[in-house]
């Protein structure tokens, strides 16, 4: 679906008297409200869940300073958890680490001269800071998640629907239930089961999206029985025990 039978599909639900033939750049009071409705809607989802859609890694190279310029991408909402990593050393970066703990560490006496190769970051005023500084040209990188809940039709991720051909990273049918809820809602109108099944369908994709935790079996251990790797790092070459 593209953002106009997003929205055609919405007018039609809720009995608007005209279904748009454009949104984006529209007069139109409904296709503007719709065009309101859809942005709040894609924005609301992209920070409810770690969406894998929405998962993305970024790699930079340190500049020999603390503060890593550069390193914090657009779209950036938030890191995922235990994923920032000196590839040039093969080693992890610990954090995101609190203001005490990271002031701490870099100014305790016992950590005076301390060069690494553990490392600790934090945010600062948006950027990232990496303590003991990484020598330049040190590749690090991280997995994050984009604030990026559309897409253009060429596949460039996008914040904000900025044509009727967009199509959104999430899935569309759950942005269809968010805006008919918001619609009714703010025209005062019955939203009660709107709401319902906007939310029933967003616990539902929330549950399919997310990994499954992986379970081992005693039977695994003491038979020896081959484990699926699952891509973690491990020290048994990928037996995954």
């Amino acid at each position: 679906m593209t953002l106009l039978t997003i929205c055609q599909a919405v007018a039609d639900d809720i009995g608007l008297d005209v279904r748009p033939v454009s949104v984006v750049g529209n007069p139109d009071t409904d296709a503007q409200r719709l065009l309101r409705f859809a942005a709040r809607v894609g924005s609301d989802l992209a920070s409810r869940a770690p969406w894998q859609a929405l998962r993305l890694v970024h790699t930079f190279t340190a500049g020999g300073a603390e503060t890593q310029a550069g390193a914090i991408p657009a779209g950036f909402l938030r890191f995922s958890p235990e994923t920032l990593w000196d590839e040039t050393n093969g080693l992890p970066i610990t954090g995101q680490v609190g203001a005490t703990e990271y002031q701490a560490r870099k100014y305790n006496l016992a950590s005076a001269g301390y060069a690494g190769p553990l490392r600790w970051f934090t945010r600062r005023a948006d950027a990232l800071l990496i303590w003991p500084v990484p020598p330049s040209g040190t590749v690090i990188s991280f997995a994050y998640q984009s604030g990026a809940f559309c897409q253009s039709a060429g596949g460039t991720p996008q914040a904000a629907w900025l044509a009727d051909t967009d199509t959104g990273r999430i899935s569309e049918e759950l942005i269809t239930l968010g805006m008919i809820y918001r619609f009714l809602l703010a025209d005062g109108q019955p939203f009660g089961q709107a709401q319902a099944d906007y939310e029933r369908r967003l616990a539902l994709e929330i549950t399919s999206d997310a990994p499954r935790a992986r379970v081992l079996a005693a039977g695994d251990i003491f038979a020896r029985r081959s484990v699926r790797f699952t891509g973690e790092p491990t020290s048994t070459g990928g037996r995954g025990f």
